[in-house]
């Protein structure tokens, strides 16, 4: 305690809420100061010392902390209410004039009964069937998903019987005609060209489009289809690895914008550009499939399939079993397409969760 010309100040602490004070007293008044906590937490108060000879600084951190007379905190006591509103009417009723009181008076007769308001909610949502309401609500969520998960494999009919592989994938079918023109374009133009100058994601794409360039008849309609093939499948290599929420075209395809554009919004939710679970189940199980036509024989080893791509040996077993392709050993091969309803179904629920796991 420091007693200088008769004030005194003290340190003290509430002993319910442990809250700090600073009392200052003097013979008439006593100020208090809430020092439990600095006014602002971010913000250091220093007192900068200047040596004249050194020209030197030193810099003492100093608490600072307001002080008011207790007589407010008495007002303050006396009017406290639920809210500020409640402790200006009360202030407008006990010191106001008579417009100051009709006023109270008139606010208080227009103010809303909370018991009448939860009387009148509590019957409304009374009269609300509940089970008609979360049946309908459960009916809708499941329609959206059925839609969700119909839109991931490709739009074709498989339930013809005796048709082939090729026959049930063809490009045209799972890619649309427009795509397979431009495709076929760019594909006549690569087989001209340097590949040193095409930018193409993998060795084993480069390597297969070698293949064909050496042979006596590179622009045949088989070779060409072949080539328009691995154009994109290269974009739907890009695509699987993108990590951003939105698509970016130019990042999709090195060979042809327009195919970059095109897969983004062939295999983004509504063509909306955003990349998502959806993207990645669309994408997966067309690359499988574009690949495996791709070759004469509908087989090519596993590690081909996986060069490059951002897909586990798991993950693609489980994707696998959505079209009826197969692994054995180290051969990826389909005999039979099985994107039927009970493979979409099964498809839905294996691909639930799970986290992908490199191997």
């Amino acid at each position: 305690m420091n007693k200088l010309d008769k004030t005194i100040v003290k340190r003290v602490e509430d002993s319910e809420s442990g809250n700090k004070y600073i009392l200052v007293a003097s013979e008439t008044s006593v100020y208090k100061a809430d020092v439990t906590e600095p006014n602002n937490p971010h913000v250091n108060t220093f007192l900068a010392i200047r040596n004249k000879t050194t020209n030197e600084l030193q810099l003492i951190e100093v608490q600072q902390a307001s002080f008011k007379h207790t007589l407010y905190d008495n007002q303050t006591s006396a009017y406290e209410g639920n809210s500020k509103i409640d402790a200006n009417k009360s202030l407008h009723k006990d010191f106001g004039g008579k417009k100051a009181l009709a006023s109270y008076e008139r606010a208080k007769r227009t103010a809303p009964n909370i018991e009448i308001l939860e009387e009148t909610l509590e019957k409304q949502l009374n009269t609300i069937d509940s089970e008609k309401f979360e049946n309908d609500a459960f009916d809708m969520i499941q329609e959206e998903r059925k839609k969700l998960t119909e839109g991931i494999f490709p739009d074709i009919d498989v339930s013809t019987s005796g048709k082939s592989v090729r026959e049930i994938f063809s490009v045209k079918k799972l890619l649309g005609s427009e795509m397979v023109d431009h495709l076929a374009d760019k594909a006549v133009e690569i087989l001209q060209a340097d590949l040193k100058t095409v930018s193409f994601v993998n060795s084993y794409l480069k390597e297969a489009v070698k293949s064909i360039q050496n042979q006596k008849q590179p622009d045949s309609p088989q070779n060409i289809e072949r080539v328009s093939i691995f154009i994109y499948l290269d974009s739907l290599i890009r695509l699987i690895g993108q990590r951003k929420k939105t698509l970016d075209a130019s990042q999709l395809s090195k060979i042809s914008i327009h195919v970059g554009r095109e897969v983004a919004k062939k295999f983004s939710m509504q063509g909306n550009l955003s990349n998502s679970k959806f993207t990645r189940q669309k994408s997966i199980i067309y690359y499988l499939i574009l690949i495996l036509i791709s070759t004469d024989s509908l087989s090519i080893d596993l590690d081909n399939v996986l060069e490059g791509v951002d897909l586990s040996k798991t993950e693609l077993l489980k994707y696998a079993a959505v079209i009826g392709a197969k692994l054995k050993g180290n051969k990826f091969y389909i005999q039979s397409a099985n994107l039927d309803s009970q493979s979409k179904l099964s498809a839905s629920t294996s691909m639930k969760g799970g986290k992908r796991r490199r191997t």
